[in-house]
């Protein structure tokens, strides 16, 4: 999904972008040759790859016992707060 960003300008998004930190890394990896264009396009390939199998999975799991919640957050186990 997208962001419509009505609540920026389009001079403000402009400006972020110049000092975007994936970007100005980017430039000192190709800058550096610590990698080439075709080799971040090759990470970035196997990155979205990997991401989209992790939604897949979450996508294809079932739904924790809501107690999980609890279990996972509080590590106090007499929280004052849960009965």
């Amino acid at each position: 999904m997208s962001d419509a960003q009505k609540y920026r300008t389009k001079d403000e998004v402009e400006e972020y972008k110049k000092i975007d930190p994936i970007t100005q890394i980017l430039d000192i990896i190709k800058e550096k040759k610590y990698a080439s264009s075709d080799e971040i396009a090759a990470i970035d390939k196997e990155v979205k790859s990997l991401v989209k199998e992790c939604e897949q999975f979450a996508e294809d799991s079932p739904y924790p016992d809501p107690q999980q919640m609890y279990d996972m957050v509080y590590e106090q186990e007499d929280y004052p707060f849960i009965s």
